[in-house]
């Protein structure tokens, strides 16, 4: 009996909190962070503002468990994406797409991340920082095991993966920031082929840059 209870408790708490966040999603979106205030979550959500308390401490805790929900729903997204897809390339093609497509899909939300409040996630001596961090680590295994791959099996050219990886999330991070933050015509989901053509083909295929030291 005791047992049925925790679990009607963690189905209602898991219930609230999911709640909470896609109103909060919602508010930051069309607010900004700076302009949504807990009273608006709270009216979209259709509860009390001491309600929200119980599960997040303040509205930076809400709006970090809000960013963490969206990037692991995108990882999910890629996880499920991945399966069965053995060729390393293709799986860098489809970890591309699947993310800018998902970005697409968000990019209210996405244009207050990249604008509002970044320096909350890059600080590692946080424990925000540290979240965030551990889950772009898992990105980044992702794209660079395939990266690996590839250049094992001599279908990349030989670089530090890491390298080759951060490349690839600047070009990706680069393109998001222009098209949703300028609200370009074209959609972000539409430059996936750009960003994968010049990263594997680069502008001039027959131009070879020896690299070398600046003083």
């Amino acid at each position: 009996m005791v047992e049925k209870i925790t679990d009607k408790k963690e189905l209602l708490q898991r219930f609230r909190t999911e709640g909470i966040l896609a109103a909060a999603i919602k508010v930051i979106a069309q607010k900004g962070l700076e302009k949504a205030t807990m009273e608006q979550v709270a009216e979209e959500a259709g509860i009390s503002k001491a309600t929200i308390y119980l599960y997040f401490k303040n509205k930076d805790d809400l709006y970090y468990h809000c960013v963490m929900t969206r990037f692991e729903k995108i990882m999910g997204l890629i996880r499920e994406a991945l399966e069965g897809i053995d060729d390393p390339v293709e799986k860098i093609k489809v970890l591309v797409i699947t993310q800018v497509k998902a970005m697409e899909v968000e990019k209210d939300f996405f244009r207050v991340f990249f604008t509002e409040r970044m320096s909350l996630f890059l600080d590692q001596s946080t424990e925000f920082g540290q979240g965030f961090f551990k889950k772009h680590e898992e990105y980044e295994g992702l794209i660079t095991s395939a990266l690996k791959e590839g250049m094992d099996s001599g279908t990349l050219r030989e670089i530090d993966p890491k390298k080759a990886f951060s490349i690839l999330f600047a070009m990706i991070r680069g393109m998001a920031m222009f098209n949703i933050i300028c609200e370009k015509r074209e959609s972000l989901s539409s430059e996936a082929g750009l960003i994968l053509d010049v990263f594997f083909n680069g502008l001039n295929p027959g131009v070879r840059i020896r690299p070398h030291k600046v003083d």
